[in-house]
């Protein structure tokens, strides 16, 4: 089984591509170029992304806006783009990567953390419509990883509390059971496995890979 590669769009210009004919509301440019290289896919991962760390006193209107539309509703129009069609040929696997932020409590996530619950909310009514023609749709809830955004957290971490980026990472790893953070093939190893041909019995779950760090039971 081969992992999946993550080709980044810039959501918001229009040098993409040209216009699709569809119902995107949001006109974010990003899911007009993949829907026009891709009109009818048979499986669809919706990555936002992860909007940057912050204080609540910070934030405005807009920014609680800008938010639900990236985290929430351009997925939810991604999958009403393209569902319909993998309904009709029976099989469609949909995988939303939100973030262990809907699920335990991350300093300085919360703006992006409140939206992508938003969307595994609106995901468990249709999920368990959809399979019933053999589309699925599921979660993944991706821990800390060593992307340039995780270094970016660190960073204004660092910077907040007065120590370096290299304290700060260490004691991160150290709260981790695995002792390291996790790579991003293994997010797309996972991601591959639901959507196999054999994961048709599985849909509307939410699935940690963090190391072990998440604390509770469920």
């Amino acid at each position: 089984m081969e992992a999946l590669h993550f080709k980044p769009l810039n959501n918001t210009s229009k040098e993409e591509s040209p216009p699709f004919r569809g119902r995107l509301e949001t006109h974010f440019f990003g899911q007009i170029a993949v829907l026009n290289a891709c009109p009818n896919p048979d499986i669809l991962v919706n990555n936002p992304g992860c909007f940057p760390s912050g204080d609540f006193s910070d934030w405005n209107r807009k920014d609680y806006i800008n938010s639900v539309i990236a985290n929430t509703i351009t997925s939810i129009e991604m999958i009403e783009a393209t569902i319909n069609g993998m309904i009709e040929r029976k099989f469609g696997r949909i995988v939303n990567i939100t973030s262990r932020t809907t699920k335990t409590i991350v300093e300085g996530l919360g703006l992006s953390g409140a939206a992508k619950i938003g969307l595994i909310a609106f995901v468990v009514d249709i999920s368990r419509q959809s399979i019933r023609n053999n589309v699925t749709i599921n979660n993944l809830l991706p821990g800390s990883f060593n992307t340039n955004t995780l270094e970016s957290f660190i960073e204004k971490r660092a910077d907040k509390i007065g120590q370096t980026k290299e304290a700060v990472k260490a004691k991160m790893i150290t709260k981790n059971p695995a002792g390291r953070f996790c790579e991003a093939s293994e997010l797309g190893d996972l991601c591959t496995f639901l959507c196999s041909v054999q994961m048709g019995y599985i849909t509307g779950q939410n699935f940690l890979i963090d190391g072990g760090t998440y604390p509770g039971i469920f």
